[in-house]
């Protein structure tokens, strides 16, 4: 049976990795699509813009049309473009008038509407571009200014034709994608479910089994104490069968945390609790040396699941104690904004890296194995902390601004 926190996780892991494949896929294609028709746009452009330059500066006329023996210099325009090429030009005077218009090479235009484009385009001084679906040039040459409109409508109609099909059909093809990703991503996930699965069982089965062996230990070194008195090596034993019933406990916890989304959420004051679990750990600080400052304003409530939070408070505060230096500092705070509470549990410390330290997050996380061994630790509390902070839909940070000083700042919202 798979257990609705890891439904959950199983669900967001492929949705993101639906979101990740189809944000990659639709990418790459609207890259080749824009590529394509960027292209297609320019070759309009530019074989548009070679027969102005012909015509243009064969005062508005094909060479071609000039005299039968001149052909266009540039060997890739074929020998037909002379009588496919449909444009018509105007010239105007230095004082904007229309002195002449040349339709004989089209048909689908006027010489009032041909005079009435060329004037709108002079007035406004332009010079290059497209005007509805004529391309456009203009050259100034002593008291004469031409302009010369090539017919690009053929050109640009196929160009829409071919960009609509391309959008349709990428469209087309990234749906049926999609389907397929998307009833395809639960069988690939399968294996990962189960795995999360055949874990979480591992961790409570090897829990349960463990402490059946610890407790016959522990009574089994009780029973020699009394036989033969305390020693090192009798003390040895019970301080490591707590530290291993320790952490079978906590496995359990975390994995019971893992088992179910029902949690009792119920009004309660978090200044109270907080100053509750402080008192927990004075007389702890006040024996090794350590001072504990804090700043918890009274009547602080919050929604949530009470026990977790206390808890919380607790490995927050042991962590704290374990890591701070000698003679060091441990300072808590508690405020509330309009939309969330806001604790930080700050305490001095040896040097660490200046920056985020979220990895110490990660269970079984251990940067120093020896500090952890001395201190009691097994690198698993503050991911108890981070899945009740997740239980409760909060946020967890870890940082040192200074590299000898830590700091942990937790929102709930």
């Amino acid at each position: 049976m798979i257990l609705p926190k890891v439904i959950t996780m199983i669900k967001k892991l492929r949705q993101k990795f639906i979101l990740i494949s189809m944000f990659s896929l639709t990418f790459v294609i609207a890259i080749i699509i824009g590529i394509i028709n960027i292209h297609n746009y320019s070759s309009i452009v530019k074989r548009a813009d070679e027969k102005l330059g012909l015509i243009i500066n064969n005062n508005g006329i094909f060479p071609r049309e000039k005299d039968n023996k001149i052909m266009p210099p540039d060997n890739k325009m074929s020998p037909e473009a002379p009588f496919e090429t449909r444009y018509f030009s105007v010239t105007f005077n230095n004082n904007g008038e229309v002195i002449k218009v040349n339709i004989d090479r089209i048909a689908a235009i006027d010489e009032l509407s041909a005079e009435s484009y060329a004037t709108s385009l002079y007035n406004n001084s332009k010079t290059k571009g497209f005007f509805k679906n004529y391309r456009y040039q203009s050259k100034t040459r002593d008291t004469e200014t031409l302009y010369v409109f090539i017919d690009c409508q053929h050109d640009l109609i196929t160009f829409r034709e071919f960009l609509y099909a391309s959008l349709l059909f990428s469209l087309i093809g990234i749906t049926t994608i999609f389907l397929l990703v998307f009833f395809s991503s639960k069988i690939i996930l399968k294996p990962i479910s189960e795995s999360y699965e055949k874990q979480k069982h591992f961790i409570t089965d090897a829990s349960h089994e463990l402490k059946t062996p610890l407790t016959v230990i522990d009574a089994s070194a009780d029973v020699l104490e009394m036989e033969v008195g305390e020693n090192e090596w009798i003390t040895s034993i019970k301080d490591q069968v707590t530290r291993l019933t320790k952490l079978t406990e906590d496995l359990l916890m975390l994995s019971r945390m893992n088992e179910t989304n029902r949690v009792i959420f119920t009004d309660f004051s978090l200044s109270e609790v907080l100053e509750d679990s402080i008192k927990r750990f004075e007389s702890v600080a006040i024996s090794q040396g350590k001072t504990i400052e804090t700043n918890i304003p009274n009547n602080i409530s919050y929604n949530g699941e009470i026990n977790m939070i206390s808890q919380l408070f607790s490995i927050l505060l042991d962590n704290a104690l374990k890591y701070t230096n000698e003679k060091g500092l441990i300072k808590v705070s508690l405020s509330e904004t309009e939309k969330n509470k806001k604790i930080v549990f700050y305490n001095t410390c040896e040097n660490i890296e200046i920056g985020n330290h979220d990895y110490l997050l990660e269970r079984f996380y251990r940067k120093d194995s020896s500090r952890n061994s001395n201190t009691g630790g097994h690198g698993i509390g503050l991911s108890i902390a981070k899945s009740i902070i997740d239980n409760q839909k909060g946020k967890i940070n870890i940082k040192s601004d200074d590299g000898k000083s830590i700091t942990i700042t937790i929102t709930l919202p």
